[in-house]
C-alpha cells in the first residue's frame, strides 16, 4: 500500500521518520519522505509537493500525538479527502477537529493499531 506520512514537522520529524521505516518494513511504500528535503524550499512548492505526493498515496497517516499546531498538515489532510482517500488519524490530539468526523478518516491510538487497520483497507 502507498502512503503519506504526515506530522508538525518541527516537533514530530523523528516520529514520522522511525513510522516510515516500520511501515516500509511491512512492505508498504512511502510516496515522499518530506523530512529528507531542505526546509529552504518555498512554502507554495511545499504544498504543492505535498498534495501531489498525497495524490500518488492510498492512505494519508497524521501523527497527531501531542496538543500543538498542526497548520501544516490540514493541507495534507484537505487534499487527501478532496481525492477521496483514506485519512488516519494516529494519537488523541485535537480529537474535535471537524476533519475527525469525515467518514474517510480513522483514528487510533497506538502504532500497532494502525498496522491493524492498515491491513484491513481495501484499497482499489
Amino acid at each position: 500500500m502507498k502512503i503519506y506520512v504526515s506530522a508538525n514537522a518541527e516537533h514530530d520529524t523523528r516520529r514520522a521518520k522511525k513510522l516510515a521505516f516500520a511501515l516500509v518494513r511491512e512492505r508498504h511504500i512511502m510516496t515522499h519522505r518530506w523530512w529528507n528535503f531542505s526546509s529552504s524550499f518555498k512554502p507554495d512548492r511545499q504544498a504543492a509537493n505535498a498534495i501531489f505526493d498525497v495524490a500518488g498515496a492510498d492512505v494519508l497517516v497524521v501523527i497527531m500525538e501531542d496538543e500543538r499546531d498542526y497548520s501544516e498538515v490540514w493541507v495534507e489532510v484537505g487534499a487527501a479527502l478532496a481525492l477521496n482517500k483514506t485519512v488516519v488519524f494516529l494519537g488523541t490530539a485535537k480529537e474535535d477537529m471537524f476533519f475527525r468526523r469525515h467518514p474517510n478518516c480513522l483514528t487510533v491510538h497506538t502504532q500497532q493499531r494502525l498496522f491493524e487497520i492498515l491491513k484491513t483497507l481495501s484499497i482499489s
